[in-house]
């Protein structure tokens, strides 16, 4: 589940996993980014099984997305710092479109969703840690 997925910065626990289901949640503060006020979320798993201790999520309320997540380690080291570069607007609402991703190393990888499309509907098992490992990395 650690594993780079198709050599990004991303993890397959981090396509498959949400901090937002776990059982333990609090706004610990606020702080801008960009120029965007947000609330930082803090999740912690729990019972859940996760190699991150815990995970702070930077959302604006105004618009209920995203704009910065970062995942630590037991010893409060941050592993991964994810960063949302550009938003689309799908009819009212939101969508994180492009994202930075910085690894516990430094590398960065920049992933582009300039084709995203909403109410696709694709089967659970494309969503499990088998259904990942089958999937292939789009030719250029």
């Amino acid at each position: 589940m650690r594993e780079a997925l198709f050599g990004t910065d991303l993890s397959y626990e981090d396509i498959i996993d949400s901090p937002f289901a776990w059982s333990q949640q609090a706004i610990v503060g606020t702080q801008d980014v960009g120029r965007f006020p947000c609330q930082i979320l803090e999740s912690k798993p729990g019972g859940h099984a996760s190699s991150y201790a815990s995970v702070k999520t930077w959302i604006d309320p105004k618009r209920m997305v995203p704009l910065q997540i970062e995942k630590y380690d037991s010893s409060g080291k941050v592993v991964r710092r994810i960063n949302i570069t550009r938003m689309l607007l799908d009819g009212g609402d939101s969508l994180p479109a492009d994202l930075e991703v910085t690894g516990s190393r430094g590398s960065v990888t920049h992933i582009t969703g300039s084709s995203i499309k909403r109410g696709q509907n694709f089967p659970e098992t494309e969503f499990t840690a088998e259904g990942l490992k089958e999937l292939k990395a789009p030719s250029e």
